[in-house]
């Protein structure tokens, strides 16, 4: 599945720019290569399933734009144009003021530089591209992919803003400035990748998460017997006993509200009620990390997830169990995003019910943009911390101990350490949680890397190396693991080999324990199942530093 969408939407890519070139060697005219072009995008787009409803030469206060696709707005010259000495200049000027117009229809000052910063300029000549967008503050726009080959960045001031504009090229057509641009026009199909929007169709309000939470909590009662569906819950109910201790008692009589908020039955148990919700929302972190890291891997057009609605169960409980397994995630470059999950469980537990709720998940969240963490970063920071809190009741959250970090109080811990993102400096966190501080201190990493010039395989190698994350609580550290790959976006695409993210399940206090005999040290894990003896020769050095936990599989 995950191969076939990366071919998919590399092929789009390339055919787009080789027929763009195409169009630009035989047009004669500014409106040739508008025809031209707009023809080859309509069909590209069409075959790709995405929706696309241009207006063309839509008036302006300053002129008339030859392209808007909502946000992104097209301006198409004479073949040859944007080589001319200075040209690309003044077209980006002129784009800078159609984006500058539409953006009066938002209202005030706030809501223009609000729009302004959703919206993408392009210029396009047949042969080279340019890429515009609006900087409120000064500060450089991440791109969501690779910086593209031979591009330079220049600033555009504006009188009307603070702020600037800064323009990307003039690039040849090619696969991966037609990628860009593809991916741009994708994000106006789909949903913004928010905490607000992904509650809104997966919190408990709306009909997926009470759908699911319920299918799970009606498997697990029904298949209490079977060995490994006992074994997960009895783990991760061992888990949960050490991670709320004490708070457990006084979050049971919270049990009826939970069941309210997904309207399950008025009598249903704290611990089996709340391991499905876990499991829910596992599942959604799971496919959303895919999601995330095809998009890094080159699916920029197609959802990796959009395929599973349409397959039968059996095929769908195939690819699960390649998901749940982690063989998805290793295709993808990533190697240990799953070891040590509890929560796939429900591949025991399969029924055709679950295969129909599990498809409804999929199918909405094909329809949110991955994409947002770089076109709107400043909405996706700890994007699944936001989530979580709306779909576990404050109350109960607090009755089980569960206070997360502010960001503004994480930035402040940071700043008192002295960490700027030095990637001589390691920063390590022992109860790290969704990852608050593991995401500040990437981003902290990557505008040192900005500033020092410093290459995004070598700043990639240095977070893996030196931002680090352990938590007892599995759940967590799924969160985090998901909000690691946000923070990291497209610094994967330069990874030198298969990437494992350090964010551990383990306990940062309790080790396990170090045994020596006659035959040498060994250490023993702790398990409802029992505990394991592992021989110390079998055990790297660095292991017990950082997976002093491990769980059943």
């Amino acid at each position: 599945m995950v191969a076939a969408k990366l071919d998919t939407s590399l092929t789009a890519a390339e055919s787009l720019a080789q027929t763009i070139r195409q169009v630009g060697g035989k047009a004669r005219t500014e409106e040739d290569l508008r025809v031209g072009v707009e023809h080859a995008l309509a069909a590209t787009l069409q075959a790709l399933g995405l929706t696309a409803a241009p207006e063309y030469e839509k008036t302006t206060f300053s002129g008339s734009a030859d392209a808007v696709y909502g946000h992104v707005t097209i301006e198409y010259k004479r073949p040859g144009r944007l080589k001319e000495k200075g040209f690309p200049a003044r077209l980006a000027a002129q784009i800078a003021r159609y984006m500058t117009d539409h953006a009066r229809h938002a209202g005030g000052q706030i809501k223009q530089i609000e729009a302004l910063e959703k919206m993408i300029g392009v210029g396009l000549d047949g042969e080279q591209i340019v890429f515009l967008r609006y900087s409120a503050f000064g500060r450089k726009r991440e791109s969501p992919l690779p910086p593209l080959p031979g591009s330079q960045l220049s600033f555009l001031e504006v009188d009307e803003h603070p702020g600037d504009f800064q323009m990307v090229g003039p690039v040849p057509v090619g696969r991966e400035s037609i990628e860009l641009l593809l991916l741009y026009l994708r994000s106006l199909s789909r949903k913004p990748l928010t905490a607000e929007s992904l509650a809104a169709d997966f919190g408990p309000e709306g009909e997926i998460a009470p759908r699911l939470v319920n299918l799970f909590y009606g498997a697990l009662e029904a298949n209490w017997d079977h060995p490994r569906v006992a074994t997960f819950f009895a783990e991760w109910d061992r888990i949960f006993g050490i991670v709320y201790g004490a708070e457990l008692s006084e979050a049971q009589k919270e049990a009826p509200q939970l069941a309210a908020l997904y309207r399950s039955v008025p009598h249903a148990k704290l611990k089996p009620l709340f391991f499905a919700v876990h499991t829910y929302y596992a599942l959604l972190m799971k496919f959303l990390a895919v999601e995330l890291a095809s998009l890094q891997g080159g699916a920029l057009v197609s959802s990796t997830v959009a395929a599973l609605p349409a397959a039968s169960a059996k095929h769908l409980r195939h690819e699960l169990t390649n998901l749940e397994s982690g063989g998805t995630f290793a295709l993808l470059g990533i190697s240990n995003f799953l070891e040590g999950d509890f929560f796939g469980w429900y591949l025991d537990a399969w029924s055709e019910e679950l295969a129909d709720g599990i498809r409804a998940l999929a199918q909405t969240l094909a329809e949110f943009e991955p994409a947002t963490t770089t076109l709107e970063p400043e909405h996706t920071r700890d994007l699944l911390k936001k989530l979580y809190q709306y779909l576990v009741p404050k109350k109960l959250r607090h009755d089980l101990g569960e206070y997360y970090t502010p960001d503004w109080l994480a930035e402040r811990v940071l700043n008192q350490v002295g960490y700027q993102g030095d990637r001589s400096k390691r920063l390590i966190d022992p109860g790290c949680g969704s990852g608050t501080f593991l995401i500040l201190a990437l981003k902290g990493l990557r505008q040192f890397a900005a500033d020092h010039l410093i290459a995004p395989a070598d700043i990639l190698d240095a977070a893996l190396h030196n931002v680090v994350g352990f938590d007892l609580n599995p759940l967590s550290v799924i969160a985090a693991r998901t909000n690691y790959l946000l923070a990291l976006g497209d610094l994967l695409r330069y990874r030198r080999g298969p990437v494992d993210l350090p964010v551990y399940l383990c306990d940062s206090i309790l080790t396990p324990i170090e045994r020596a005999d006659m035959f040498g040290k060994s250490y023993r894990l702790h398990t409802v199942v029992g505990d394991f003896e592992i021989p110390g020769e079998t055990i790297a050095p660095w292991f017990v530093a950082v997976h002093p936990y491990s769980s059943v599989s």
